[in-house]
């Protein structure tokens, strides 16, 4: 390499895990559709082609190019429920899966528990009761990422965050109506929200 002025391939603010040359194109692992794969860049016309390979990173290729070594990461994460009444405090495995299974949110009675798990691919929101019993998908989106749900007081509507391209909004899901709505309002690059008390 006879050196020059770097050039910036990726704009999208996601993580890459990793990249190798291809010839004089790349082949590199990010999560910019939400979630870990790897992608090929065409340098000369700036083309994004997904290549698949679910969890794939940490790349090594071999210098004439015919073969590929990579670490599949897959990362499982359980949920559980404490009784703080209970004087033996023994927490109890609520949610259970092979997938990783987050952020979860108990409503205002206590009675349902709202969560968010990639157990289809992608992160999305799902819900049972405070126990574990049947579980069910509320939200999902595409290729976006939706994350970190909060109930309102009144149970009837969860706040999430939604990750889509490099940029992360605020969005609603009612559970009456099963509709979802990014709320444009609060802008971007916004994530955590919760729901005032009043």
């Amino acid at each position: 390499a006879s050196g020059g002025e770097p050039q910036k391939l990726t704009d999208d603010a996601q993580f890459v895990t990793g990249h190798e040359w291809l010839g004089k194109n790349i082949i590199f692992s990010s999560d910019r559709s939400g979630v870990r794969q790897l992608w090929y860049l065409n340098i000369k016309n700036h083309e994004f082609r997904p290549l698949g390979l679910d969890g794939a990173r940490l790349l090594s290729m071999s210098a004439d190019g015919t073969k590929l070594a990579y670490e599949s990461a897959h990362f499982t994460a359980n949920i559980y429920r404490l009784v703080l009444d209970d004087t033996n405090l023994d927490p109890q495995k609520v949610i259970s899966s092979i997938a990783y299974d987050n952020y979860p949110a108990l409503s205002p009675q206590g009675d349902l528990l709202a969560f968010t798990s990639n157990r289809s691919g992608l992160g999305s929101i799902w819900m049972t009761d405070d126990k574990g019993g049947q579980i069910q998908m509320l939200v999902q989106q595409g290729f976006a990422r939706i994350s970190d749900p909060a109930w309102s007081e009144d149970g009837g509507t969860l706040l999430a965050t939604r990750y889509s391209q490099g940029v992360s909004q605020l969005m609603e899901f009612s559970l009456e109506t099963e509709q979802t709505r990014v709320l444009k309002n609060a802008g971007q690059n916004v994530y955590g929200a919760r729901y005032s008390g009043d």
